[in-house]
C-alpha cells in the first residue's frame, strides 16, 4: 500500500527502557517484559525477533535495541526510512507508570521524562537519528494483542478476546473485528484479572510468573472436583459475560496446608489445586464467550494475550465446536503485541489495505550460508569435530530412529515462545523413558512436564482427534487428545491424561523440517517427532550457531545437526575440553559480580561473592573466594590461560575447583566463553597491563596511572614518596569535620620525568578515537578524563550524576568497537579491573567531560599517551633506601604542616568526645558530609600503610601503630556508617568509640616522634 508517495514502513518496538547493563526503571509485574521488534513494510512481516534471543535474557526486559537493528539490517532498511514507530502501551498510562518510577524509585538520581521523550532519547543512542516525535504511535496494549490476532486471521468478521495479567490497568478486552476496524464491546480492569488471579494461586505451588505454563501440565494429575467449591469461592459469574475475581479469598487456600517451596515434592494438594484452578479459568473464559458469541452471532473467533497460551483452554474452545474457525495468535504474549501494535498503525493510515493472512513465524535471523556455518565450526574445532551431509535429513532421521537425541538448527529463528523445527530439539516419539532422558541431559526440569509432538500436517488426523471446523494447528499452541489406539506406542509424546500439544509441520513453510519427519516415517511408520525447544533451564531458546553450539556442549545432547552439518563432541569431558582448549571467558553485561563485607555488630567482616544479573536477585549465585579475583580478569580479551598465569600459578586441585565452578557457570549462562581465534580485523591488545587496586591514591587519575607505570617496569614509590599526608579541618556549621590534605614536592608531569615515562598531552584530541587508536599500535597506554555521566557499564553514575573521571585505554577491536580499558565498577568500591566499553561512549563521555568539567580549567590537559623516555630503559632506577631517605628529607621539610595537622586533629578528636559525652545527636547532613571525609582519611591511611611497608622493612613497632590508627578510623566509620543508614542513634555504640578516639591522637604523635628518631631522618641508615 503507498503511503503518500512511499511505501508504508513501520517498525513495531516494545518491552523495557533500560539498556543491557543498566536497572534504572522498576515496573509493576507485567510490564515491560519479553521485549521485541518487528518490521512491516506495506503491510507485510519482513523481520521479527525477541530481544530474549539476541541479548541471552529469558522475558527480558531491557530496551529492544538489538532486534530492532537486525529488522532494520534484515530489511535492508536505514531507520531514517521507517515512517511510524508503533509502540504498544498507552502512552498516558506508561507515563503515570514513570512518575510513579521516579517518586517510589529513582530517589532523584534520573530526571523524570516522559515516554515518548525516552522512546526518542533510545533510537537517538543507539542509532544517531533524531525522530520526529510526530512518528512515534503508541498503541493501547490491548488494542495491540487484538491487532495481533484478528489481522493475522485471515477473517474479514469475528470476535476477539484479548486475556493476560494486564497491560494499561486492562486485564481483558472483547471487540468485535470487521474487515479493518475492531470495534471495543467490553473492558476488564486489572481488579479482575485472570493472568493475576492464574499467578496468585500458583504462588501458592511454589510457582511465579512465566511459570504458569507448567502448572498447565500439572493440572491433568488431579481432580478439579476436589477444591470446586473452594474455588467458586474465589469468583463469581455475572451476567451478560461478566466476572468478578475475589483475590481477597484465596488466602483460603492456607487451610489446605503449608505452600509449597520452590524445590520440594509435589504432593496430590498441589496438583489438585492445579486442576482446579485450570478447570476455574476454563469456566470463566467459556461463560464469557459463550454471552458474546450469543450476543454478536459471530461465528469465528481470535484469541490474544498471555492467557491465550493455555494449551489445555485452547483445545478445548477448539473441541467444543462454538465457532466454526478459531484463529489463536502464535505469539499470544507481550512480544507479540509489537506485531500489533505495527498492525494497527499500518491498517489505521492504510484503511484499505489488505490484511495478509499468518503463513509461518520464520521471521528471525537466518543461520546463513554453508561458508558462514564453517566459519563459526572451525572457531570451536578444539571441541567439536563435523561433517557436511548432502542427505543430512536421512542422517538424522537414522540417528533419532537408533535413539539419539538431537540439536536441529535450520533457516531462520521462530518469533514468539515455541521451537518449531528451526531451533528445535529432537527425538523419537515412542519410548516413554525419552522423556526422563532428555530432562536428565539438557531441560533439568519437572518430570511430570509433557514433550511435543511435531506431526505431517497430512498425517494428523491418524494420530489425533481433530476438532471439528477449520482450527489450524500449524504453531503448538492446542492441547489435542491422542487417539486411544496409538497413545502406548507415542509415549514420550502423550501426556498422562492422553494427550497432547500438537504442531502439524507443512511441507510448504517449513520443507526440511517436512522432510526430516518423512524419512523418520519411512524407517519407523511415524509420521512425528518428540520436538521441544533448543536450550537449557537458564536461557531462552537459541537463536545462532554460536548459541547452538554453546548448548550442545554444556547439555547431554548426542549430535547437533547446523544446516548440512552434523557435529558431534571430541572429547565427552567438558573440563578435558576446556583444560586442552585456549578459551577467552567473559562476564555478560548484564551479570554483575559482587563482594560484600558482613558483621555481625562491630565484630569482624566477613568477605562473601555472589554473581547475579543486575535485574533480578533471583539468579544471584554463591562463588568462591578462589573463583573471585579470575572473574574480575575476565574482559573477553585475555585467555583463561593468561588469566591464570597473570594471577598466579594454580595446583591441579584448585585448578579442578576453579574449573568446575566456571562450567556450572557457562551452563548457568552467568558467563561466556569462546575460544581464542585469529581474527582477520586488528584488535591490539598492550600486553602486561593490570589494575591496581592495592590502595586508592589521591584521585582516579593515579589508580588510573599506576598501570601504565608498572607496565614500563618503573616503581610508584617516587609518586608516593611525593606526597606528606597531614590533617586539616573545616568547619560547618554544626561542627569541626576532620579531613585528609596531600601536600605535593613535584607536579605530576616532573614525577613522570624523574621515572623516565613521557608522555604526549593534549588540552582536547579532536578525534579521540583516532589518536587512541594510533597510540595503541605503537604500544602506547592512553589516559584521558570523561564524564561518568555517558560510561555505560558504570551504573552508579550512568545517566544520574556528572562525575569527572579517568579511563586508560589498552587495547582496542575494530571489529566490535570497542576498547580495552581499566575502569572500576562503582565509586564507592575498589575494583579496577580489565574491562571493554563501546568506542561511541567513550567519545560521548570524553565531550561530556568537556562541556561540564573542563571549561572550569581550560588550561587541563585531558588526553595522555605514555611511553619510555628516550635513552631510558624499562626497568626501576631508585632502590628502596634512596627512596625512604628522600622521604624522611621531604617529611622533615613539611614538619610545620604536619605539627600544625596534629593540633587540628585533637580539637576535631576532643570536640567529638565531648559531643558523645553530652549525648548530642549528628543531623543527617553532617553525618553524611563527615562520612565522605572519613572514607577519604582511611584511604590516606591505608596509603600511608602501604608506602611505610614499601620503604621501612624491619620496623614492625612503627607498622603496628599505623595498623592501630588505621583501625581506630574504621572503628570510628563503622559506628556513625550504622546510626546513618539506620537512622537510630545509640549511645551505647558512640560511647565505646571513646577509647579510639583518645588513642588515634596518641599514636599519631607517638609514630612521628619515632619515625624522626631514625637514623635516615638524620641521614643514617635504617635497615
Amino acid at each position: 500500500m503507498i503511503w503518500g508517495d512511499k511505501i508504508m514502513k513501520i517498525l513495531g518496538i516494545g518491552g523495557g527502557l533500560d539498556r543491557i547493563h543498566e536497572y534504572n526503571y522498576e515496573f509493576p509485574i507485567g510490564m515491560a517484559h519479553d521485549s521485541a521488534a518487528v518490521l512491516l513494510v506495506d503491510g507485510k512481516i519482513v523481520a521479527g525477533i525477541e530481544e530474549e534471543r539476541l541479548n541471552r535474557i529469558k522475558h527480558t526486559n531491557k530496551s529492544p535495541v538489538k532486534s530492532m537493528r537486525f529488522c532494520l539490517e534484515q530489511g535492508q532498511i536505514n531507520i531514517r526510512e521507517i515512517n511510524k514507530f508503533a509502540v504498544y502501551g498507552s502512552e498516558k498510562f506508561m507515563n503515570f507508570t514513570l512518575q510513579q518510577n521516579y517518586l517510589e524509585h529513582s530517589g532523584g538520581k534520573l530526571a523524570y521524562e516522559d515516554v515518548r521523550t525516552l522512546v526518542r532519547a533510545m533510537i537517538r543512542n543507539e542509532f544517531e537519528y533524531d525522530v520526529d516525535p510526530s512518528q512515534i504511535v503508541f498503541v493501547p496494549h490491548h488494542v495491540a494483542h487484538a491487532a495481533s490476532s484478528f489481522f493475522m486471521s485471515g477473517f474479514e468478521e469475528s470476535l476477539i478476546m484479548t486475556i493476560d495479567g494486564q497491560g494499561d490497568g486492562v486485564s481483558s478486552m472483547l471487540f468485535h473485528g470487521n474487515n479493518n476496524s475492531m470495534e471495543p464491546l467490553a473492558t476488564v480492569y486489572q481488579s479482575d484479572s485472570l493472568g493475576f488471579f492464574y499467578l496468585n494461586v500458583i504462588k501458592f505451588i511454589g510457582y511465579s510468573m512465566f511459570d504458569e505454563y507448567k502448572v498447565m501440565g500439572l493440572a491433568p494429575y488431579g481432580q478439579p472436583r476436589k477444591y470446586k467449591s473452594l474455588f467458586k469461592r474465589f469468583y463469581s459469574l455475572l451476567p451478560e459475560g461478566s466476572y468478578k475475581i475475589h483475590t481477597e479469598q484465596i488466602h483460603l487456600l492456607f487451610a489446605m496446608g503449608s505452600p509449597r517451596k520452590k524445590g520440594e515434592p509435589f504432593t496430590q494438594v498441589h496438583k489438585d489445586i492445579a486442576a482446579s484452578l485450570q478447570a476455574s479459568l476454563e469456566e470463566i473464559v467459556f461463560h464469557c464467550l459463550s454471552h458474546y458469541k450469543e450476543k454478536t452471532g459471530l461465528s469465528r473467533l481470535c484469541l490474544a494475550g498471555g492467557v491465550a497460551h493455555n494449551c489445555t483452554l485452547n483445545g478445548k474452545i477448539a473441541y467444543s465446536a462454538m465457532f466454526e474457525e478459531v484463529f489463536i495468535q502464535p505469539a499470544a504474549h507481550d512480544a507479540g503485541s509489537v506485531l500489533g501494535a505495527a498492525l494497527q498503525v499500518y491498517h489505521t493510515e492504510c484503511p484499505e489495505a489488505q490484511k495478509n493472512k499468518l503463513e509461518h513465524v520464520y521471521w528471525g535471523k537466518d543461520i546463513g550460508t554453508d561458508d558462514s556455518v564453517v566459519k563459526v565450526l572451525q572457531q570451536w574445532s578444539s571441541f567439536i569435530e563435523f561433517e557436511k551431509k548432502d542427505d543430512i535429513e536421512d542422517v538424522a532421521s537414522q540417528l533419532i530412529s537408533e535413539g539419539m537425541v538431537l540439536g536441529w538448527v535450520q533457516g531462520r529463528s521462530e518469533f514468539g515462545p515455541r521451537a518449531l523445527g528451526n531451533r528445535s530439539i529432537i527425538a523419537d516419539p515412542r519410548p516413554a523413558e525419552n522423556k526422563e532422558i532428555i530432562n536428565a541431559m539438557v531441560k533439568k526440569r519437572e518430570g511430570y512436564r509433557p514433550f511435543a509432538p511435531s506431526v505431517l500436517e497430512e498425517e494428523a488426523g491418524e494420530y489425533f482427534e481433530l476438532p471439528p471446523g477449520n482450527i489450524e494447528l500449524l504453531y503448538m499452541i492446542h492441547v489435542l487428545k491422542v487417539k486411544e489406539i496409538h497413545r502406548q506406542q507415542l509415549g514420550a509424546i502423550t501426556h498422562m491424561d492422553g494427550t497432547a500439544r500438537v504442531q502439524t509441520v507443512s511441507q510448504r513453510t517449513n520443507p526440511r523440517y517436512w522432510k526430516l519427519i518423512r524419512s523418520f516415517q519411512e524407517k519407523t511408520g511415524i509420521p512425528l517427532v518428540l520436538n521441544t525447544s533448543f536450550n537449557n533451564h537458564a536461557e531462552p531458546i537459541i537463536d545462532s550457531v554460536q548459541d547452538a553450539i554453546v548448548c550442545y556442549l554444556t547439555t547431554g545432547l548426542h549430535y547437533l545437526v547446523i544446516g548440512n552439518y552434523l557435529i558431534r563432541r571430541k572429547q565427552t569431558d567438558l573440563m578435558e575440553a576446556l583444560n586442552n582448549g585456549e578459551i577467552i571467558p567473559s562476564i555478560p553485561p548484564h551479570v554483575r559480580i559482587y563482594k560484600t563485607d558482613q558483621s555481625a555488630g562491630l565484630g569482624p567482616f566477613i568477605p562473601t561473592f555472589q554473581i547475579g544479573h543486575n535485574y533480578s536477585k533471583e539468579f544471584n549465585r554463591k562463588i568462591s573466594s578462589g573463583l573471585y579475583p579470575y572473574l574480575l580478569e575476565m574482559d573477553g580479551a585475555t585467555s583463561l590461560n593468561n588469566i591464570i598465569q597473570r594471577i598466579g600459578t594454580l595446583s591441579s586441585e584448585n585448578r579442578e575447583s576453579i574449573m568446575v565452578e566456571l562450567i556450572n557457570l557457562w551452563s548457568e549462562r552467568m558467563i561466556t566463553i569462546t575460544p581464542a581465534v585469529k581474527v582477520i580485523v586488528k584488535r591490539i591488545i598492550i600486553e602486561n597491563i593490570a589494575p591496581f587496586n592495592d590502595i586508592y591514591y589521591k584521585s582516579c587519575l593515579y589508580n588510573s596511572l599506576f598501570p601504565a607505570v608498572f607496565h614500563f617496569n618503573k616503581s610508584i614509590a617516587p609518586f608516593l614518596i611525593n606526597d606528606v599526608i597531614v590533617y586539616d579541618i573545616t568547619e560547618s556549621v554544626e561542627g569541626p569535620q576532620c579531613l585528609i590534605e596531600y601536600l605535593p614536592n613535584k607536579s605530576l608531569e616532573e614525577m613522570l620525568e624523574d621515572v623516565g615515562i613521557s608522555y604526549k598531552g593534549d588540552r582536547y584530541a579532536d578525534n579521540l578515537l583516532k589518536k587512541v587508536i594510533s597510540a595503541i599500535n605503537q604500544g602506547r597506554p592512553v589516559l584521558f578524563w570523561v564524564d561518568c555521566f555517558d560510561i555505560s557499564i558504570r551504573a552508579d553514575t550512568f545517566h544520574k550524576k556528572h562525575l569527572p573521571h579517568t579511563i586508560l585505554v589498552y587495547g582496542y577491536d575494530e571489529e566490535t568497537q570497542i576498547l580495552h580499558i581499566i575502569e572500576h565498577k562503582q565509586s564507592e568500591n575498589l575494583s579496577y579491573a580489565r574491562r571493554t566499553i563501546p568506542m561511541a561512549d567513550i567519545q560521548k563521555a570524553y565531550d561530556g567531560f568537556h562541556e561540564h568539567f573542563h571549561r572550569h580549567n581550560p588550561i587541563m590537559e585531558t588526553y595522555y599517551e605514555f611511553y619510555l623516555k628516550a635513552g631510558a630503559s624499562a626497568g626501576q632506577e631508585l632502590t628502596t633506601q634512596s627512596e625512604s631517605s628522600l622521604y624522611l628529607e621531604l617529611l622533615l621539610r613539611k614538619l610545620p604542616n604536619i605539627q600544625s595537622g596534629l593540633e587540628k586533629l585533637k580539637l576535631f578528636l576532643e570536640w567529638f568526645s565531648q559531643q558523645i559525652i553530652e549525648k548530642r545527636t549528628p543531623s543527617i547532613p553532617y553525618t553524611t558530609q563527615l562520612l565522605e571525609k572519613l572514607n577519604s582519611l582511611i584511604s590516606a591511611k591505608q596509603v600511608e600503610l602501604y608506602k611505610f611497608s614499601l620503604l621501612f622493612h624491619n620496623h614492625e613497632n612503627l607498622k603496628s601503630l599505623l595498623k592501630q590508627i588505621l583501625g581506630d578510623w574504621v572503628a570510628i566509620r563503622a559506628v556513625i556508617a550504622k546510626y546513618y543508614y539506620s537512622n537510630k542513634y545509640n549511645p551505647e555504640l558512640f560511647q565505646g568509640l571513646q577509647g579510639s578516639l583518645k588513642r588515634i591522637y596518641i599514636s599519631e604523635i607517638e609514630y612521628y616522634q619515632k619515625l624522626h628518631n631514625l637514623s635516615e631522618w638524620n641521614g643514617g641508615n635504617s635497615k
